[in-house]
């Protein structure tokens, strides 16, 4: 009856640990398919936790207290205490409740058994704090893009991540020979003055002198704790607050190396399994990746169907800094026609640097480039970019607009752009409304439409955009000053009339006679005459109330 008691228990003991690694592979399968921590993952590892506390209740129970050491007798609350305490344990990647050798639980292992199960907890609760931390890198580096410039000039310096970390390795170094004397002491005897002598206490410190780094970088190593768990340890040196403050140290320092190669080796062992396209795509455009590596990531992006939309943009940008143009330009040829939209568009770009590289790689791509669907489609970006404020952004896009089609300015696509270049035309910024003024100068006739707004443009207080919006008109249309849009301006330019800069009223003057010598007769004229009215009425400017009475004479001498 006994043996068939004990039985059933050591069944359900098993049926425990199948359960914690069938939760532990359904956690696994998560982290790795949706390549974040999310709630679903989050809500098992807290199962698990529960399922370990069960396991440790019946390993003491099943087969016998001898697995562990106390200093009372164990309640339901000392075995919380034991899984909340390993969990902190597991979380601590540098061990510095150990190095401390602070003492928190009541409960502890005493045997392989209960060291195993510990050893597993540690192992599946560091593997989803890892994935936290490669979630946070990975989010750290799709940010990075967004500041590129910035981390340029950094890596241009000494001031890079990598120098930080080398120099601080450097330091560490240095602290532990400078302290070595002080932390690995024996008596009298110093550190430099080894004997012959096997029994010397210097063989034992010269060891520890080695053995203390080897067992910090193993402890850093140790995914799953097993030198805390079973109290293994290579060297003598006594445990002080100094060499834990020094021990802690040197293992985060070990660690930031671990992390970074870690996650080298897991973009090249798994093929980019497991991460979201904005991660492969930050490791497409970062530097501190291998052409090796970007292109791994490449491979991976592929996978998502339109992985050019997310990736080219970037890689074009990078093509600014001399020092990646190399990477970027063959990830970009190996991405070839997909890239081509982004590559026609990155012609227009304001940097000429990127617009160099960009036709280089283009030719290199397909020379036929300019008459493909991909060209075509980047067309409705080059037109808006002939409203640009740089000037040489604007010729940019016009020879590349004039390479895809001769007629260019005749395609729907143009067509379509003619309301956004006629609302830019009233924009604050002066440098926009002469963009758009040139904009419609390319489009032509088919621009009738904004005839209006460029001859109410004609009266603008900047004298450069009266001059595109003059260049413009006579492009559209020769005749515009006989048109029903010119007609329709009369009202705006006669208030014009009244504006506080003389070179305003000058040029609105002479628009109108331009439009029509008998403008004074015009019902647009009549109807501004309240408004000027008020205006001499209000203003204390005798040039304005000059124009303005000269105005009102004209319009109704009576």
């Amino acid at each position: 009856m006994t043996t068939c008691l004990v039985g059933n228990y050591i069944l359900l003991l098993w049926v425990t640990i199948m359960f914690i690694i069938f939760n532990f592979y359904v956690s696994l399968t998560f982290l790795f398919e949706k390549g974040r921590i999310t709630s679903d993952v989050i809500l098992l590892n807290l199962a698990q936790l529960a399922l370990f506390y069960r396991l440790h209740i019946q390993i003491y129970a099943i087969l016998g207290p001898a697995n562990y050491s106390y200093a009372s007798l164990p309640r339901w609350y000392d075995w919380a205490e034991l899984i909340i305490i390993h969990a902190l344990r597991a979380v601590d990647l540098l061990d510095m409740i150990e190095a401390y050798g602070i003492r928190l639980q009541n409960v502890r292992n005493q045997s392989v058994v209960s060291g195993l199960a510990l050893f597993s907890m540690h192992m599946m609760v560091d593997i989803f704090i890892l994935g936290a931390i490669f979630n946070a890198v990975s989010r750290r580096s799709r940010e990075s893009v967004t500041i590129m410039q910035f981390m340029e000039e950094m890596e241009n310096t000494l001031m890079s991540p990598k120098s930080f970390l080398f120099l601080g390795l450097m330091v560490m170094l240095y602290l532990i020979g400078y302290t070595a004397e002080h932390l690995f002491k024996f008596n009298d005897y110093p550190i430099y003055s080894l004997r012959s002598d096997t029994s010397c206490p210097n063989i034992r410190i010269l060891n520890n002198f080695y053995l203390w780094p080897l067992d910090n970088i193993l402890r850093t190593l140790d995914f799953g704790d097993a030198f805390q768990i079973f109290g293994w340890r290579l060297h003598t040196v006594e445990r002080t607050m100094n060499s834990a403050t020094l021990a802690v140290c040197f293992r985060f320092m070990v660690a930031t190396y671990t992390i970074g190669v870690v996650n080298h080796l897991y973009l090249r062992l798994l093929g980019g399994q497991g991460k979201t396209v904005e991660d492969l795509t930050a490791i497409c455009i970062s530097s501190k990746y291998s052409q090796g590596e970007r292109l791994i990531a490449l491979e991976a992006l592929k996978k998502f169907g339109a992985y050019a939309d997310s990736v080219a943009p970037h890689l074009i940008e990078s093509l600014a800094y001399v020092e990646k143009q190399y990477n970027s330009t063959v990830i970009l040829l190996k991405i070839a026609a997909p890239a081509i939209p982004h590559l026609v568009k990155a012609l227009a770009d304001s940097n000429p640097v990127i617009r160099d590289a960009v036709i280089e790689i283009l030719e290199e791509t397909d020379s036929e480039w300019p008459r493909s669907e991909e060209a075509s489609g980047a067309i409705p970006h080059l037109v808006k970019q002939l409203a640009n404020v740089e000037a040489d952004v604007r010729c940019a896009a016009l020879n590349v607009l004039e390479k895809i089609d001769t007629l260019w300015f005749q395609r729907k696509e143009t067509r379509r752009k003619i309301p956004y270049f006629i609302k830019l035309l009233a924009h604050r910024n002066a440098s926009i409304r002469i963009g758009s003024a040139y904009a419609l100068i390319f489009v032509g006739p088919a621009a009738k439409k904004a005839i209006f707004r460029l001859v109410k443009m004609l009266a603008d207080s900047n004298m450069f955009a009266r001059g595109a919006a003059a260049a413009a008109l006579e492009n559209i249309d020769p005749q515009w000053q006989q048109s029903e849009f010119a007609h329709n301006a009369i009202p705006y330019l006669v208030k014009m009339l009244g504006d506080d800069e003389a070179n305003v009223r000058d040029a609105a003057t002479e628009v109108l006679e331009k439009i029509d010598l008998s403008w004074p007769g015009t019902k647009g004229a009549h109807s501004a005459v309240p408004y000027l009215v008020k205006v001499l009425a209000d203003t204390e400017n005798e040039g304005v109330r000059n124009s303005v009475r000269k105005a009102l004479h004209k319009i109704d001498p009576f």
